[in-house]
């Protein structure tokens, strides 16, 4: 699987959870305060970036996502640690 760029990356995941498309999209973009997510939503997310991934099986531990930085950081470890399918 080809790893996405962060722009790729943020571009896919802001249609999906219909975030503003005036919201920024930096690294340090808060996915509470700028993507004006919620709880249910931010969940959401986890699941997202765990499908583009093709996660095989979730991490024990929900991760702590609170800017775009950190979920991209998420996806990456996700596809670097061998949890994905090939």
């Amino acid at each position: 699987m080809a790893k996405h760029s962060f722009e790729a990356f943020t571009s896919i995941v802001c249609d999906q959870l219909d975030v503003d498309p005036e919201a920024p999209r930096h690294q340090s973009a808060s996915v509470f305060e700028d993507w004006a997510l919620d709880s249910l939503e931010a969940f959401r997310l986890i699941i997202l970036v765990e499908a583009m991934a093709e996660a095989d099986v979730p991490p024990p531990t929900i991760p702590e996502i609170f800017t775009a930085g950190d979920a991209y950081g998420y996806y990456c470890s996700l596809i670097s640690d061998g949890s994905v399918l090939r």
